[in-house]
C-alpha cells in the first residue's frame, strides 16, 4: 500500500510537471524552456529521493503542493495574458454595414432580385459583395438613389446602415443585410531584432473600434529595442495627402473612411516607409487606463484652461479625465491641430513612462484589460516579446517627438467633391525630416 501511494505521488508530480511545461511553452523561448525542463528534472530526482526515505514523506508533500501552486499561478497568468491578447488582436476590420432595400411588397427575397437593377452611391464598396447577379447603377448622392428607387429606375438600393436611419422605413422592406470587411495583413517583424513601425489611429468617439471611420489621431511610433528608442511622429488630421488607391487627394482623416489599409498605404506613400502593424485606439478608453495606472505626468508647452481644467506650463500630474481634456484641446491654441497632435504625443509618452515602472505581466494585464481600449494586428508572439523585454531588462526608453506641419488652405477632396474644405498643405521639408528620422531609427542611430 505504501509503495502504491509513493507511485501515485510520483505520477501526480510528473503529470503536473508536464502541465507546467505545456503552459510555459506558450510564453517562453525554446532555450528558456530547456532550462526549465532541466530544473524540473532536478526536482524530479529530489522528489524520488524523498519518496525513497519514509521519514521524508512530509517534505515530499510540500514539494508537490509547491509545484501545484506554481502551475496554478503560471496557468492563470498565461491564460489571462492570451485571453487579453486574443481580445485585441484582429486582422479584420469592418468597413461598412449595408442594407439592401426595396419598395414595400414588391420583392420578398434576395433571389427575387437576380438579374435586376440595383442602385448604389459612388462611395459604396459593398456592391460587388452581393451574392446574386445584378446590373449595378451608380448615383452621386443618396437622395438621387432613393428617388430612382421610388420612380422605378432601379429595383433595389444598397444603402449604409446610417443612411437607412434617415429614410422613411414605412415605404421600404429590407431584403438583405451586408457586412463588408477588410483584411489587414501585418508585415511581420521581430520586434527585438528589427525596428518596428506602428501606425496609431485614434478615434475620438464612442464608436466600435472594429468599424472603419475618420481617424482624429494619426501617430507613427517607431520602436528600436536595440537602442531603446521610441520615435513619435504626429500627422495632422487635415493633412492634404494623396490616397494611392483612389489616385486622388484628400484629408488624411478621410482615408480612414475606406478602411485602415487605406490609411496605412496613404502614410506609407507620404513618408516613404513600410508600416509593420496598426493600433486602433479609442481615446475615451484612455481615461480608464490612465486612472488605472495612477495618473501620468505630462509636460505642457503652454498655460491654458480647457473645460474648466487649468493646465500650467511645465509638468502636470493628470488623471484620466484631465489627460483626455489635455489631448483634445485645439481651438485655444494659435497652431490649433498642430499643438493638439504634440499634446497627444506627450500623453503617449507619459503612459509609456508609467507602464515602464510595471514589474510583471500581471501588472500589465491589470491595466491593459480594459474593454474596447484598442485593437491591433501585432501578433501575440511579438506582444509577448515586448512585455518580457520590459519586465526582464527594464529598458529606459528615450522618446523623440516630431510633428509634421503645413499651411492652412481650402481645396476639393476625394470624399467631398461638391465644395472646398479646410485642409493643411504639407510643408515638404517636414515630411522629408520625418522620413529621415525613421531611417535613422532603423539604422540604430541615437537621437540627441
Amino acid at each position: 500500500m505504501k509503495g502504491f501511494f509513493k507511485f501515485l505521488l510520483l505520477t501526480i508530480y510528473i503529470i503536473f510537471s508536464l502541465i507546467l511545461i505545456d503552459k510555459l511553452k506558450e510564453i517562453l523561448e525554446f532555450k528558456e524552456l530547456i532550462i526549465v525542463a532541466i530544473v524540473m528534472f532536478i526536482f524530479l530526482f529530489l522528489f524520488i529521493l524523498l519518496l525513497r526515505r519514509n521519514f521524508l514523506i512530509i517534505p515530499s508533500y510540500f514539494l508537490l503542493i509547491l509545484l501545484v501552486l506554481v502551475i496554478h499561478n503560471v496557468a492563470k497568468t498565461s491564460d489571462n495574458f492570451f485571453s487579453f491578447v486574443n481580445g485585441i488582436v484582429s486582422n479584420e476590420n469592418v468597413l461598412d454595414n449595408y442594407k439592401l432595400i426595396v419598395l414595400k411588397n414588391k420583392y420578398e427575397s434576395l433571389n427575387d432580385l437576380e438579374y435586376k437593377r440595383i442602385g448604389y452611391t459612388k462611395d459604396t464598396i459593398g456592391i460587388d459583395s452581393l451574392k446574386i447577379n445584378i446590373t449595378s447603377v451608380c448615383y452621386e448622392k443618396i437622395d438621387l438613389l432613393i428617388k430612382a428607387l421610388n420612380d422605378g429606375e432601379v429595383d433595389g438600393a444598397l444603402v449604409l446602415d446610417e443612411q437607412y436611419t434617415d429614410i422613411d422605413s414605412k415605404k421600404y422592406s429590407i431584403i438583405d443585410g451586408l457586412v463588408v470587411k477588410e483584411e489587414v495583413k501585418p508585415v511581420v517583424n521581430d520586434v527585438l531584432n528589427n525596428t518596428t513601425i506602428i501606425y496609431v489611429s485614434g478615434m475620438d468617439n464612442y464608436e466600435s473600434l472594429e468599424k472603419a471611420g475618420r481617424s482624429d489621431v494619426n501617430i507613427i511610433i517607431g520602436i528600436n529595442t536595440k537602442t531603446n528608442q521610441l520615435l513619435l511622429i504626429s500627422i495632422p488630421r487635415d493633412y492634404y495627402v494623396l490616397i494611392p488607391s483612389k489616385n486622388a487627394k484628400d484629408k488624411l482623416t478621410h482615408a480612414g473612411i475606406y478602411g485602415i489599409n487605406t490609411s496605412i498605404e496613404t502614410i506609407e506613400n507620404l513618408l516613404n516607409t513600410k508600416i509593420n502593424y496598426y493600433i486602433k485606439i479609442n481615446f475615451n478608453s484612455l481615461e480608464k487606463l490612465i486612472d488605472e495606472i495612477g495618473g501620468i505626468e505630462v509636460e505642457s508647452a503652454y498655460d491654458f484652461i480647457s473645460s474648466n481644467v487649468e493646465f500650467k506650463k511645465g509638468i502636470n500630474k493628470l488623471n484620466g479625465k484631465e489627460a483626455l481634456i489635455f489631448s483634445r484641446e485645439r481651438k485655444g491654441f494659435a497652431l490649433g491641430d498642430r499643438t493638439r497632435g504634440e499634446n497627444q504625443q506627450r500623453i503617449i509618452e507619459g503612459i509609456v513612462k508609467k507602464l515602464s515602472e510595471k514589474k510583471s505581466i500581471d501588472d500589465y494585464l491589470k491595466v491593459l484589460n480594459i474593454k474596447d481600449l484598442f485593437q491591433t494586428n501585432i501578433p501575440e508572439k511579438e506582444i509577448l516579446k515586448l512585455a518580457k523585454n520590459q519586465i526582464i531588462n527594464n529598458p529606459q526608453w528615450k522618446v523623440t517627438k516630431y510633428s509634421l506641419n503645413g499651411s492652412d488652405s481650402f481645396d476639393y477632396t476625394y470624399s467631398y467633391k461638391c465644395c472646398k474644405l479646410y485642409v493643411m498643405e504639407p510643408y515638404p521639408d517636414t515630411v522629408t525630416e520625418a522620413s529621415t528620422l525613421l531611417e535613422f531609427l532603423k539604422n540604430d542611430w541615437h537621437f540627441e
